[in-house]
């Protein structure tokens, strides 16, 4: 089970989350979002990192994602926009699309066409990161259309019980595994890879 962190805010804990197992981090330059962080400091968390290193962006010009990328040096590019099938294929960074789980969105992950795509809980007006829980019905039909990254209210408390459900190729947490927005705790990091990677 492949496993990602987003949303961390400083070397340290960055540091800290990767020792605890994860597969991948994710770098959230979104400006609504609480847990965003500037290029710079993206550019320094994505040198010190070993493991993946996933860069959160929605809407973002694709000049300007560009340069971002080839200041960051991400592994990959999360998009939590409404980019269209076509955004950002000229960047040579493989593309993780971010679909929110409502009506319509197994037909719009088709249409991205993408073997490994993410699927967050739905909110009107957000764009992620909110804790809300993840229509585990559509989770589960989305599952089957390719290696399904699932968010939404994932925590260590009910991850398990959720991949059994859903059994996508991949988890993903921010709220879940944090004291307040921005501030991972460690703790509850380590219970999730665990309960996430455990023995099923």
């Amino acid at each position: 089970m492949w496993v990602k962190v987003c949303g961390v805010t400083s070397v340290d804990q960055a540091l800290q989350v990767q020792a605890c197992g994860v597969d991948a981090i994710g770098l959230n330059l979104v400006p609504s979002s609480k847990r965003c962080i500037s290029p710079a400091l993206a550019a320094e968390l994505a040198e010190a990192l070993d493991c993946e290193v996933v860069l959160l962006v929605a809407n973002m010009d694709e000049i300007e994602l560009g340069e971002r990328v080839d200041q960051i040096q991400p592994d990959r590019v999360q998009l939590h926009g409404s980019e269209s099938p076509s955004f950002g294929a000229w960047l040579g960074t493989p593309l993780l699309k971010a679909h929110r789980a409502k009506p319509g969105v197994l037909d719009d992950i088709q249409r991205f066409g993408q073997q490994r795509f993410l699927l967050d809980a739905y909110v009107p007006g957000e764009l992620g990161g909110t804790g809300a829980r993840v229509d585990l019905v559509l989770a589960r039909q989305a599952a089957t259309l390719g290696e399904c990254v699932l968010a939404g209210g994932l925590r260590p408390e009910n991850v398990a019980e959720i991949i059994d459900a859903v059994r996508p190729w991949g988890v993903d947490t921010a709220s879940g595994v944090e004291s307040e927005p921005g501030l991972k705790d460690m703790a509850r990091v380590r219970a999730f890879v665990e309960a996430a990677k455990g023995p099923r």
